[in-house]
């Protein structure tokens, strides 16, 4: 998109229900694909269920954040 438009990673809500391996590896492929991109929003699309656990997305918010930034660190080295 050349960096001039936001592009948002959208993790279907119903994966909440799932086991929290496989939240992350879907959350994973999704930050693979956009994080390098300027604006990329990482975000759930339309919504929660209300079977979606708030540990689970305590959980997922943790990782989305430890792993972009580790992500993002080695990148930057890499271009150095």
């Amino acid at each position: 998109m050349g960096g001039k438009f936001a592009v948002q990673g959208n993790l279907d809500p119903y994966l909440l229900t799932a086991p929290m391996d496989v939240i992350k590896e879907r959350a994973k492929a999704l930050i693979d694909e956009g994080v390098l991109e300027p604006g990329y929003v990482f975000n759930l699309g339309h919504g929660l269920f209300p079977e979606a656990s708030l540990e689970k997305l305590r959980e997922l918010t943790d990782y989305i954040h430890e792993y972009s930034r580790d992500l993002l660190k080695h990148s930057v080295k890499a271009r150095s």
